[in-house]
């Protein structure tokens, strides 16, 4: 190792040491989208907790309930990375999130679909599952797929919107109230949509867990379709 090269990891080891985001919460905008995704987030691992500890038969299991919490697992990584301000990687797995959702949402009607390499073969087959030839099922999978399109563009680096320039971890942390609006938005919007079409397919059991989660949960789904989901519509 060169010298230069061994000074500069020195460096390296110095910023870890000292890296810290204690600051961030004393801005209240940053607080306040922080706090909006934490309640969405909450609600989806409380709903994924809930369906797989139902009994008689439990509801997840499997590749569907890996899949599943690899989506929640995703949304979580995405906060993460949003608070560091990595805005990029952030948005790129909020775009894993989808396709691990849609994965664990249908294995077990597409028992293959975890096998499918091609992602926009992986989206005509599950668009052709009865579950979302229906309405609202259909707009919420349509919803699903615009969002994954959109994001996809920070993968092939379509516009300049899309680029970070990152050059030097040094720019860790950092802070854009404007990034980060975008990504909570995108962030909550996506949850939202995995409760709601969790409460639409397993809604017996939804109506069987545990009170305040069920209300947790509630809360959180799209709005317009809780009337549907509560079976009051």
């Amino acid at each position: 190792m060169s010298r230069d090269i061994e000074t500069d990891f020195e460096k390296l080891l110095d910023f870890i040491e000292q890296y810290s985001i204690a600051s961030l919460p004393e801005d209240k905008e940053f607080v306040d989208c922080l706090s909006q995704m934490h309640k969405k987030y909450y609600a989806f691992i409380a709903l994924i907790f809930e369906l797989e500890n139902i009994k008689n038969p439990k509801t997840l299991k499997g590749k569907q309930r890996d899949f599943l919490l690899e989506s929640v697992s995703d949304i979580g990584n995405s906060i993460f990375l949003a608070i560091n301000g990595a805005y990029k990687p952030s948005r790129l797995i909020l775009r894993s999130s989808i396709e691990t959702f849609l994965k664990g949402f249908v294995i077990d009607w597409l028992p293959n679909i975890d096998s499918e390499k091609k992602i926009y073969k992986m989206f005509e087959d599950i668009k052709t599952v009865s579950f979302f030839t229906t309405v609202p099922n259909k707009s919420l999978f349509d919803d699903l797929n615009s969002r994954y399109s959109t994001l996809s563009e920070d993968t092939h680096t379509a516009r300049s919107g899309n680029m970070q320039h990152t050059s030097s971890l040094n720019y860790f942390p950092t802070k854009s109230l404007m990034e980060l609006k975008e990504i909570s938005k995108m962030n909550m919007k996506l949850t939202s949509s995995f409760l709601t079409l969790l409460c639409f397919k397993f809604n017996a059991e939804f109506h069987g867990i545990h009170h305040k989660n069920k209300q947790i949960i509630l809360n959180n789904i799209l709005k317009e379709y809780r009337p549907k989901i509560m079976n009051i519509e």
